[in-house]
């Protein structure tokens, strides 16, 4: 026994419980005394320890420090026992310190601060590697490691925390300090917890109840290296397990509650500066913000996406960042992406939409979504936001919130969802609609959005009102924009019709690119023309005349055969229809060695259609629906064929006529082969487009002219951007 050290000196009892272990109580209680002024009493609590090291040690701590005072139980009684015995020890507020943890610079001096900026916190811990919601720099890890000794890690996390101190479900039991006031309130750990896990948890939950906060102290930093005083306990697995039940039981809304704080994180920010932080050298190229609706995924806009960000992967740092399913609980998570390149997913559970319209949300407004949206860009360097899609974010707001935060926009169209929810303009008969775009003052829209959407929870709004927004919101959004990208005159054409000429100095019409595919050569003729169809084959994409036709076409020689998903209907079964199942694109020239002919049979306007630029870079003729800005890229008889895609009859006469006159399938053929004359631009030719959007200012169009841009020289000579030429992004 050491002698009783005088309560006016101390501040604080540290309570430091020991079993074994002694390399980890000899680094933790050296941090104690490099970091931890005299004044804060230090007990070191021994359960007991058989490690014959132990005893000496403490002895030795204690003979030379006067704040340093030994208690050693006489027989081990577990975790719980031993700290309850520190906190009748004291009469104090108290500080749980784990003895395989390593206190840092100024760190009781910073949670002392947390605790005293309200009345109404009664618990506090800090940020560590380990400690599951307060882990950084990723949430919930297990023993993550940063760069650099503790001390540094601390000195980062002070010089970038905000201070915001979040209330969090319960504290960590790593490192708790604990007012005695709450201590009073609520009494000691519970030995119904047994050796210990959940005892803490426990504890936080009854203080919120009492009206005592448990916080999170955010900018102090202590490192924790893994539960050293349960290394020797027998079944530890079960014990976690009832103990979790026990929690459970207590307080059924516990797990709930953890689960809204990681899908909130507020120390995301935070998160993201650190990461920043660990790089070993810093990368001056200009960052991109991909935002999109999904990226792993081979719709045409997922693929254009990508092979955007390995195009500029050169000139441009890249991260996507996309609402997903995950496992996680978070409010992001990384994603598999290529090396140089970050995916990150929102947890899309965030979304919470009230309703629906083609199986996307609907919402034009999330807070939680864009709350989410906010802390990541602040915590990153992004100098370009590039909103590929908006989509499955149930909120055209975040735009505005990249503006707010000086970031340059850059909007590329894929579809009409600005002009309307049913972004593929196709009424509730599965009809083309014509209108410019939806209106709240138009009762034919009106009604064609009530028989769309459906409801998921509470909160929908009315049709007339939630149009009215979304027409305010939407045409921000375009107006907000630095630049706006469209692939076809036709979509420029539809965006000046919805939103006006005032927009045109915004435009871009730069068509998307294809990677260079091996091409087929002239197919030798076979007894049945093979008809391919690319990529998911859903309603908007001609499914119903699709069906018709093959009716129509059971005994012709012709072979139609899908390359993609479709949609599950019983018709399949009884066509004469080969059903290929999903592909990557790299396998198209393999796949697609014995087509004679690509069908594009889309009922909605096209944009673009990347089908049919795979189609010609592959040199396959296509035949393609006379849709949207199909007919810019498409001319008939001479680099393809185009047909009325009104009904599956006339598709069918259209099949049959080519069938019989196969010679002018080998026309389009040959002139395909003509280089010169190939109707679909490679990737690399249009990167230097992009680049020069990402880099300059958009310019001033003349008033009026509604005409494409004319191409950069340095575009068309195919020279890379020096660093001298390019304009650094506002």
């Amino acid at each position: 026994m050491t002698k009783t050290i005088d309560p006016s000196l101390s501040d604080y009892d540290i309570l430091v419980p020991i079993f074994n272990a002694h390399d980890d109580v000899r680094r933790c209680v050296e941090s104690l005394l490099r970091h931890t002024e005299p004044r804060h009493a230090i007990y070191l609590l021994d359960d007991a320890s058989p490690d014959k090291k132990i005893a000496p040690l403490l002895r030795d701590f204690a003979a030379n420090h006067a704040h340093i005072k030994v208690v050693t139980a006489e027989k081990n009684g577990g975790f719980i026992a031993n700290v309850n015995r520190g906190f009748g020890l004291s009469r104090r507020d108290v500080i749980i310190l784990n003895s395989d943890t390593e206190v840092t610079s100024g760190w009781l001096d910073r949670m002392d601060r947390c605790r005293h900026s309200d009345s109404k916190i009664g618990i506090v811990s800090p940020l560590s590697n380990n400690a599951t919601i307060l882990s950084i720099p990723v949430l919930r890890a297990r023993k993550t490691w940063m760069p650099g000794q503790p001390d540094d890690i601390a000195v980062l996390v002070e010089a970038h925390s905000e201070r915001i101190y979040p209330k969090i479900p319960a504290a960590i039991g790593f490192c708790m300090l604990i007012t005695r006031e709450t201590l009073d309130a609520v009494g000691f750990f519970d030995p119904e917890f047994g050796l210990g896990y959940g005892e803490e948890n426990d504890l936080c939950l009854r203080a919120w109840a009492a009206g005592k906060h448990s916080v999170c102290c955010d900018d102090a930093y202590v490192q924790h290296y893994g539960e050293a005083s349960f290394g020797h306990v027998e079944n530890i697995g079960e014990r976690r397990r009832r103990n979790a039940e026990l929690l459970d039981r207590r307080w059924p809304g516990y797990a709930a509650a953890v689960y809204r704080y990681c899908q909130a994180n507020p120390l995301r920010k935070l998160f993201e500066q650190l990461r920043l932080s660990q790089a070993v050298r810093p990368d001056r190229r200009p960052h991109i913000l991909q935002v999109i609706h999904n990226y792993n995924a081979p719709g045409g806009t997922e693929l254009h996406t990508q092979d955007i960000v390995e195009r500029t992967s050169k000139q441009f740092r890249q991260t996507i960042v996309f609402p997903g399913a995950m496992t996680a609980w978070s409010d992001f998570c990384e994603a598999p992406a290529k090396t140089g390149t970050r995916a990150v997913v929102l947890n899309r559970i965030n979304t919470a939409p009230t309703h629906r319209i083609l199986d996307q949300p609907g919402d034009i407004c999330n807070e939680a979504v864009e709350e989410n949206f906010r802390q990541f860009i602040a915590g990153g360097d992004y100098d370009i936001v590039h909103f590929q899609h908006l989509v499955g974010w149930a909120s055209l707001r975040l735009p505005r919130i990249a503006k707010e935060l000086g970031k340059r926009c850059v909007l590329s169209v894929h579809d009409y969802f600005l002009l309307c929810p049913q972004y593929v303009l196709l009424n509730a008969a599965g009809e083309r609609c014509h209108k410019a775009r939806a209106s709240a003052s138009d009762e034919e829209c009106l009604r064609c959005l009530a028989a769309q959407r459906t409801a998921v929870r509470s909160g929908m709004p009315a049709v007339g009102e939630y149009l009215r927004d979304r027409e305010s919101l939407s045409r921000e959004v375009i107006e907000m924009m630095d630049a706006v990208v469209v692939p076809s005159q036709f979509v420029c054409q539809r965006l000046l019709g919805a939103f006006g000429e005032r927009i045109a100095d915004k435009i871009r019409v730069i068509p998307h690119g294809v990677n260079m595919l091996a091409r087929m050569g002239q197919r030798k003729p076979a007894r049945k023309m093979r008809v391919g169809i690319l990529g998911s084959l859903g309603p908007q994409k001609g499914l119903r005349q699709v069906i018709e036709a093959a009716r129509l076409l059971k005994d012709a020689p012709i072979q139609l055969e899908v390359f993609g998903n479709v949609a599950p209907v019983p018709e399949w079964s009884s066509l004469p229809v080969k059903l290929h199942g999903g592909y990557r694109r790299q396998q198209l020239p393999h796949l697609l060695r014995e087509m004679d002919l690509i069908l594009i049979p889309s009922i909605f306007d096209e944009t673009f259609c990347l089908t049919l630029s795979e189609a010609q870079a592959l040199g396959i003729p296509a035949l393609a629906s006379a849709v949207g800005a199909i007919p810019e890229r498409v001319a008939d008889g001479e680099t393809g064929f185009l047909f009325s895609p009104t009904t599956g009859k006339a598709l069918a006469d259209k099949l049959l006529e080519l069938s019989a006159a196969p010679e002018r399938i080998r026309k389009v053929e040959g002139r395909s082969e003509n280089s010169k004359s190939r109707p679909w631009t490679r990737t690399r030719k249009i990167t230097p487009n992009c680049t020069v959007i990402f880099c300059m200012p958009p310019r001033r169009a003349r008033p009026g002219r509604l005409l494409r841009r004319p191409q950069p020289r340095l575009a068309q000579s195919g020279r890379k951007i020096s660093h001298e030429s390019r304009t650094t992004p506002a």
